[in-house]
C-alpha cells in the first residue's frame, strides 16, 4: 500500500544537493526548496532510502522522512547526521 510521505532535506554540498533533488523528483512532487511529497511504499522506500545513502555524506548531511498517511501515519525516520528532536504530539495543517 502506498503512502505519503513528506522528505525534507539539508545537504551541505551542491552536487550532493543537486542528486538528492533529481532523485526525489523522479519519486514525488517538489512542494518547497528542499521539501517533497512522496507516494510510496514500504520497498520503494527502501530503494528510495538506499539510493540517498550512496549520494549522501552521512557525517554532514540529512534527510527526514515523514509518513503522513495510513497505518504509518506519524512514523518518521532520519539519514545521515541526526539531531535529537523533542518528542511531542503534531497535526500538520
Amino acid at each position: 500500500m502506498r503512502t505519503l510521505r513528506l522528505i525534507c532535506y539539508d545537504i551541505v554540498d551542491n552536487r550532493r544537493r543537486s542528486e538528492i533533488a533529481h532523485l526525489l523528483e523522479g519519486y514525488g512532487k517538489r512542494v518547497q526548496e528542499s521539501l517533497f511529497e512522496v507516494y510510496t511504499d514500504i520497498p520503494g522506500m527502501r530503494r528510495l532510502s538506499h539510493k540517498m545513502e550512496t549520494i549522501m555524506n552521512p557525517l554532514t548531511d540529512t534527510v527526514r522522512v515523514y509518513s503522513l498517511c495510513g497505518k504509518d501515519a506519524g512514523d518518521r525516520y532520519f539519514l545521515g547526521q541526526t539531531v535529537s528532536v523533542q518528542e511531542f504530539s503534531y497535526i500538520i495543517i
